[in-house]
């Protein structure tokens, strides 16, 4: 068990930031390696340690067409970067990211990527008015040298709210729910639209409001005296939609724009830019995105210490045995890993059969709500009383599909990812119950550390704990990784599959309904086959993930065992001094790691920092 002390010093109820989790992950790692080979905890905090370098914080812009999404990011940006004339329009999604090596890069639909260096106009041929077909695009990634970016945050401009294509599926299921900050661009000088209010009930809501932040454009345009009640309007009229009171910042892009070429500090806090800026650097820090992403790093730097604790307290073991008894214990393990091709074979077959129950499960669920879906949308087309069928046939039913779809999603992930937990606790189970009796090295049999079903939380039970924690990646189970991926999104391009033709839309809608349900049926069938092939290879990869990851990280764990018992058996062999400095370095890596482990346990994250409980 980890000892519960403190180092000499640190009081526990010291904030725990990133920075602060970066540095303990550095010392640990400097003072570890040359102690340890072949160590998972080790190889935790370094996929960390790398985490905690690369995390930025995401402020995805949206909004509608004109209403300068393009000329606010070009004035935190400080440059004319994004296009923003009268004509062009955002056509694709374009995300920026810090980089002093200034670039543009292009990440096709078929996997390839084209670069090109970041020059003025480069970003005109993926406007709306150039001739390119934005279905062949996922989205451009624009690197460049930008004070407000600093090195910890990712800008998102995106296509119009209104424009109901394939971009506005990856807004909301790739970019709005990871969304640590999100700008819902308004105009101020024109009422809400009818598309605004849609987009916002039904994909922003659901997600949280505590991150999103509402700029208001063109205060240019607005007489100074009647600024504040053009604001509380427009906040009024969010607090009915929303039911939250939500703030409205006015700014005007074109003088915040002009206010960072001139480097201006008068005019771009006349702007409102300054303002926005500090909004978005305080959500940032304080909203619960922030704290679940900090929680999430601490929670993999607990489960690391765990791991590196296990490995170390087994070294320490192995200093008070003699060379036979090791020698002894490395050949069990290498007959073991002999038969590795024997038990790979028969996780593999154990997980085909598991693959083919999930997948059934998955696609009964699925089947029961496409049913339940075909009736809603029989029955919106039959009650129709609307005057244009097509608004309803390309816009409203494309649109409520397109929602059903993603609450089904939301409902069903949680318990398909269950079962893969589960799954990933068997096959590691199976695995740790061969190794034990085929090598009973008494070194493991000391904490085991297990995944529970509601993932990547490690419970301290009496077996091996050095090898069943070596099931964890980085301190998550592989089952755990795949709940950032992509669960199944049917409806990406269902909006470029028209459900009526013209000659359709000019009859009279009686005459027309019929043959709206018709075209329904078989435009519905085809995405609900789509569905199920998404979702049985999803199972599949899922399950494949879950076989490969695991067997990955026992033998990693397993190699490490024997490596550690090859280093021991070496320093046997030297001088009584050598193996007692050794000796004595590993207990104090064991009181180090205890001492951060007491520190994690004790606190809770408040406001992006961890405060003692």
């Amino acid at each position: 068990m980890i000892r519960q002390q403190q180092s000499g010093g640190e009081s526990v109820s010291a904030a725990w930031t990133k920075e602060k989790l970066a540095d303990r992950s550095v010392e640990l790692i400097n003072k570890a390696s040359s102690l340890l080979t072949e160590s998972a905890g080790l190889d935790a905090l370094a996929e960390l340690r790398q985490d905690l370098r690369e995390d930025c914080n995401s402020v995805v812009v949206v909004g509608e067409f004109k209403h300068g999404k393009s000329t606010f990011i070009n004035a935190l940006l400080g440059r004319e970067i994004m296009p923003a004339d009268v004509a062009p329009t955002t056509a694709t999604i374009n995300t920026v990211i810090y980089d002093s090596n200034e670039r543009v890069e292009v990440l096709n639909n078929d996997g390839s990527t084209e670069t090109y260096p970041l020059t003025a106009g480069i970003l005109d041929r993926y406007t709306a008015s150039a001739e390119f077909d934005p279905g062949t695009i996922q989205f451009l990634r624009i690197y460049c040298n930008a004070p407000f970016m600093n090195k910890d945050v990712m800008l998102v401009d995106t296509p119009g709210v209104g424009d109901l294509n394939k971009h506005r599926a990856e807004i909301t299921y790739r970019f709005i729910p990871r969304a640590d900050v999100l700008i819902f661009m308004l105009d101020m000088t024109a009422p809400f639209r009818r598309s605004e209010q849609e987009f916002i009930e039904q994909h922003l809501l659901n997600k949280g409001t505590d991150h999103i932040l509402y700029v208001a454009n063109f205060a240019d345009r607005i007489d100074e005296g009647e600024m504040d009640s053009v604001i509380q309007r427009l906040e009024r009229r969010l607090a009915a939609m929303t039911g939250h009171t939500g703030r409205v910042l006015p700014i005007s892009a074109k003088e915040a724009l002009l206010g960072t070429l001139r480097q201006d500090e008068e005019l771009l806090n006349q702007s409102g830019l300054r303002s926005v800026e500090l909004a978005i650097r305080e959500i940032a820090g304080t909203s619960g995105k922030a704290e679940n992403k900090l929680r999430n790093y601490l929670k993999r730097y607990g489960n690391a210490l765990r791991l590196l604790h296990a490995e170390a307290s087994a070294a320490c073991e192995m200093t008070g045995k003699d060379i036979e008894t090791l020698l002894g214990e490395t050949q069990r393990v290498e007959a073991f890993l002999s038969r590795r091709e024997m038990w790979e074979s028969q996780i593999a077959d154990y997980l085909s059969e598991q693959e083919e129950e999930i997948a059934y499960m998955a696609v009964k669920s699925f089947d029961y709500f496409a049913e339940r879906l075909r009736k809603d949308i029989g029955q919106r087309i039959q009650h129709f009383q609307g005057g244009d069928i097509k608004i309803l046939a390309e816009s409203q039913l494309p649109l409520h599909i397109g929602l059903q779809f993603s609450q089904w999603t939301d409902q069903y992930a949680g318990s398909l990812h269950t079962l893969f937990y589960r799954l990933e606790q068997e096959v590691g189970q199976g695995l740790m119950n061969v190794f034990e009796q085929s090598v009973n090295i008494k070194a493991y049999k000391e904490d085991r550390l297990e995944l529970n079903a509601e993932g990547a939380i490690l419970m301290q039970r009496t077996v091996s704990a050095p090898v069943k924690a070596g099931l964890l990646v980085g301190g998550v189970g592989a089952a755990a990784l795949l709940v950032g991926a992509p669960f199944i999104i049917p409806v990406v391009g269902m909006a470029g599959l028209p459900f009526i033709s013209q000659k359709l839309a000019e009859k009279q809608l009686e005459r027309a309904k019929p043959e709206l349900l018709a075209a329904a049926e078989i435009h519905l069938n085809s995405l609900f086959d789509e569905s199920r092939a998404l979702l049985r290879n999803y199972v599949k990869e899922s399950v494949n993930v879950i076989g490969t990851q695991t067997i990955r990280e026992f033998s990693r764990l397993v190699e490490g065992a024997k490596a550690s018992l090859e280093m021991e058996i070496t320093v046997k062999k030297e001088t009584a001094v050598s193996k007692q400095v050794r000796r004595d370095e590993l207990l104090g890596l064991v009181d180090l790691i205890s001492s951060n482990d007491s520190q994690v346990r004790e606190g809770e994250v408040t406001n992006g920092q961890l405060q003692r409980s």
